[in-house]
């Protein structure tokens, strides 16, 4: 079991670090920067320690706790990681945290006034002939897999560049 926060409230950014389009920018993820997301995720480790503790889930399916007892026991409070503080709870997070790759909303599609970078229309502000047309544009992050959520952008892109084609011809 894999305890996930979907739709976290922290939002994080990325600079450029040059006029180099070949020079990688610098990305500041900011996991949780607002304190709800750390206090979800914290529930959510609890709520699947308890849900693993039932016996029929150790018996049948052989379920084992790895991590906290093992790697990350040296920085609890207690000595077995059983009674963990939400201070150890947090400490382990922090640790361990990783990302599930799905990364978007870098240009999302909002108002100018509410710091979107594309128009509904898939159009960079400010520009002619630029559109976007991926995961960056969501300005949330989809609680699942991305891929068919980019697939549909793409799809409606299409639509979107055929209907602007014709309207100039």
């Amino acid at each position: 079991m894999i305890s996930s926060l979907n739709i976290p409230s922290s939002t994080g950014y990325l600079e450029l670090q040059s006029s180099n389009p070949f020079d990688q920018p610098k990305i500041y993820p900011n996991y949780f920067e607002k304190p709800d997301d750390l206090r979800r995720m914290i529930s959510s480790l609890k709520l699947s320690r308890e849900v693993l503790k039932n016996s029929a889930l150790s018996t049948f399916w052989g379920v084992k706790e790895i991590g906290i007892n093992d790697e990350y026991g040296k920085w609890c409070s207690s000595k077995n990681g059983s009674e963990m503080s939400d201070i150890d709870w947090e400490i382990y997070i922090r640790n361990k945290l990783y990302t599930c790759f799905h990364p978007c909303g870098t240009v999302k599609m909002a108002p100018e006034s509410r710091f979107g970078v594309v128009n509904e229309r898939l159009q960079v502000y400010g520009t002619k002939n630029l559109r976007v047309v991926d995961a960056s544009i969501f300005p949330i992050i989809p609680s699942g897999n991305i891929n068919a959520p980019t697939a549909m952008v793409a799809w409606k892109a299409s639509r979107i560049i055929k209907e602007d084609y014709k309207n100039k011809n």
